[in-house]
């Protein structure tokens, strides 16, 4: 004996099969075929047409984990990494170390500056004291005022001037520049160990996330392949379409939820970024401005050089460079209009197959076999012949390979003889099977009730047609 081939339904039952994987009985979406990178089930959709299309970001996997098996490679690089992606956290990051090495650059030089200055003024202060005047050499010879002993003295005054003016210089370069370089420095660190540390930030998960999906896609369509020669029995429960079907939904919809995530952080780190490179070249200014006033005030060298570089450096506006680097970088960050993923343009291999569509879906009340006490469940219906039960709704949703029992129809006793002769007051009936998840393999019996006649006729005419579609059929 065999059963019937899966490849299509009856008309009649193709009347009451939902469309697409049960997702709060939502209707079918239109087929989008958004590719990256020849990953099918990856959607760059956008149904907001006034909008740009939703980011797609790169992934590294965490802990140097790797993909291993023949698909290796290629599921790392498309599915999984993404290369083709962006890394806009990464992009950020080099520039804020950008700016900490042209930081750093412009200490190395001040701290130089303070070298030399340093230098200068102990030198002028050691040739203060190897002048000697006239009248130290030989008493009476030279005059003690008006004559060349003043011209001496002032020459060894100048010195002592000359060195002070350049100490002044090595403490305003201690109090005032290196300072304030440095603390743009600690605050470039610290921005970047800030962004490195936020787990909002982190695209490791999106690796593994990816990678749940394929594995997913990959066994949904190995379950539809296997229904054209596997003899189906209760055993055989998690390997129903529709479940595995529901499963890559639920996957992706995971998946999309943590790249929103990301999505929205990224846009919140850039509109920071925007403000931080700002306040970047605003202390900037700040520091030059007071390195213009001492110069200024005390007459140092080349301050007609100095002026220049100030003016030139304040007549750049705070945002100039933030804005030519958005300018320079938009495909490599997320842009302001574009659009968040939705769960309404999830599309995947396999989706709309009728063996991934459920037939019925909705709320019974079973009666436990101990305490005999009625307790409402959700149940769903699939072509592949079995009755799956989970505890609610959400559990079918989120965890649709681990249903609370699978029954598989054909193998059940189900009379529609004495359904016919209940009342119509009854929406009680039963079906005598194995329970494809229990432990032990023994035949119980299953009472469900239905919620309301109406809800219990349909019920039954699927289930029906269901039983029917299985019944076997002689061998030639």
């Amino acid at each position: 004996m065999a059963y019937e081939s899966y490849g299509s339904l009856p008309s009649s039952q193709q009347s009451t099969t939902q469309s697409g994987p049960l997702v709060s009985q939502r209707s079918a979406v239109a087929a989008h075929n958004g590719n990256v990178n020849n990953t099918p089930w990856y959607s760059q959709g956008n149904a907001q047409t006034d909008r740009e299309p939703p980011p797609v970001f790169s992934s590294q996997p965490r802990g140097g984990m790797t993909t291993l098996g023949r698909r290796g490679s290629v599921l790392q690089q498309r599915v999984c990494r993404m290369e083709a992606g962006i890394d806009p956290v990464d992009l950020l990051c080099d520039r804020l170390g950008t700016w900490r090495l042209s930081i750093k650059s412009l200490v190395k030089l001040f701290k130089s500056i303070h070298q030399v200055e340093s230098k200068c003024a102990k030198g002028y202060c050691n040739s203060s004291k190897d002048i000697t005047t006239p009248l130290e050499h030989g008493p009476g010879h030279f005059l003690e005022t008006g004559g060349l002993q003043e011209i001496w003295l002032a020459l060894k005054d100048y010195a002592i001037d000359n060195g002070t003016t350049h100490q002044d210089y090595v403490n305003f370069i201690d109090r005032a520049i290196l300072p304030g370089l440095r603390g743009i420095k600690a605050d470039i660190k610290a921005m970047i160990t800030s962004i490195r540390r936020d787990s909002d930030l982190k695209n490791g998960d999106l690796y593994q996330s990816r990678l749940t999906v394929d594995k997913l896609v990959a066994r949904l369509d190995k379950s539809i392949k296997s229904m054209s020669y596997t003899t189906l029995d209760s055993s055989h429960a998690t390997a129903d379409p529709v479940l595995c079907s529901q499963a890559v939904n639920h996957a992706i919809v995971n998946l999309h939820e943590q790249e929103n995530i990301l999505h929205n952080s990224i846009l919140d780190l850039q509109k920071e970024m925007s403000l931080f490179d700002q306040k970047i070249v605003q202390s900037l200014q700040l520091v030059f401005c007071q390195f213009q006033e001492f110069q200024l005030e005390n007459n140092i060298e080349s301050p007609d050089l100095i002026t220049e570089i100030v003016d030139k450096l304040n007549a750049i506006q705070p945002q100039t460079e933030w804005n030519e680097f958005v300018h320079r970088h938009q495909l490599h960050l997320v842009k302001e209009n574009a659009a968040f993923k939705s769960e309404w343009e999830i599309q995947y291999p396999n989706k709309d197959h009728l063996l991934s569509r459920v037939i019925k879906a909705g709320a019974l009340e079973r009666k436990s076999s101990i305490l005999k006490q009625w307790g409402e469940e959700f149940y769903v219906l699939s072509p592949a012949g079995y009755l799956h039960g989970y505890k609610s709704f959400s559990h079918f949703l989120e965890n649709a390979l681990s249903p609370e029992c699978s029954i598989f129809l054909p193998q059940t006793s189900f009379d529609m003889d004495e359904i016919d002769e209940l009342d119509e007051d009854c929406n009680e009936f039963e079906l005598r099977g194995k329970d494809g998840q229990g432990k032990i393999s023994l035949e119980k019996t299953f009472c469900f009730r239905a919620m309301n006649n109406q809800d219990f006729v349909e019920w039954i005419q699927c289930i029906h047609k269901i039983m029917e579609r299985f019944k076997p059929v002689p061998l030639l």
